[in-house]
């Protein structure tokens, strides 16, 4: 009986000394400190907005109305300026401005390099708003044919000025706002008709 009797005192000793050792330890790991916000100091410039600002969309013309900075992103800087014409691409092209828009467009090839009526009209529409309405054709004075179009973009693009006297001045010379013709200089060659040039001007002043 007393062996009996150990041998149940020494199991529950080895029972109580196996359940100590499987408890898993408490954590007692340190948290790291929390991170400090980043203090700005004193008169430090706050970080640039790296979104660009939106930019507003060109003009849809490739001439008539077009601004300045515009039409010399494509047609690169000024050559010269004479009697108030602004030269460009070797006096290929000569305009005039207002309100700092293209007003008056002419673009030249000379006799050496005259272009055919065809080839002449399909300059002169890569000169023109692109909501450019035909109105009619007709012969100027000089005997030089003309086309008269509205364009309702480009009545935006130019405001009335005024007189010495203070009296309202049209842009739009001889025409209603929103007109322009195109004027083509056309001349017989002996290779039949030629155009040696041609304008694209608001109003309808031929």
């Amino acid at each position: 009986m007393k062996i009996g009797a150990l041998a149940l005192v020494a199991f529950a000793v080895c029972m109580l000394g196996s359940g100590q050792q499987n408890e898993t330890a408490p954590d007692t790991a340190p948290m790291p400190p929390a991170a400090s916000p980043v203090q700005k100091e004193p008169g430090a410039p706050s970080a640039p907005n790296q979104t660009a600002p939106p930019t507003a969309p060109a003009y849809k013309s490739g001439g008539l109305g077009l601004s300045r900075a515009d039409w010399e992103r494509t047609h690169g800087a000024l050559e010269q300026e004479v009697a108030g014409f602004f030269h460009y691409e070797d006096e290929s092209y000569a305009v005039m401005y207002l309100d700092g828009n293209v007003r008056h467009v002419e673009r030249t090839w000379g006799d050496a390099g005259a272009v055919t009526p065809t080839k002449a009209r399909s300059a002169a529409k890569s000169l023109i708003p692109r909501d450019a309405k035909l109105v009619r054709s007709y012969r100027s004075q000089t005997g030089r044919p003309v086309e008269l179009y509205t364009s309702a973009s480009l009545k935006e693009r130019f405001r009335a000025a005024e007189t010495p006297e203070g009296e309202p001045e049209s842009p739009w010379i001889g025409g209603k706002p929103g007109d322009f013709i195109v004027i083509y200089r056309v001349y017989r060659f002996r290779s039949g008709d030629r155009v040696t040039s041609i304008v694209a001007s608001i109003g309808n002043n031929p």
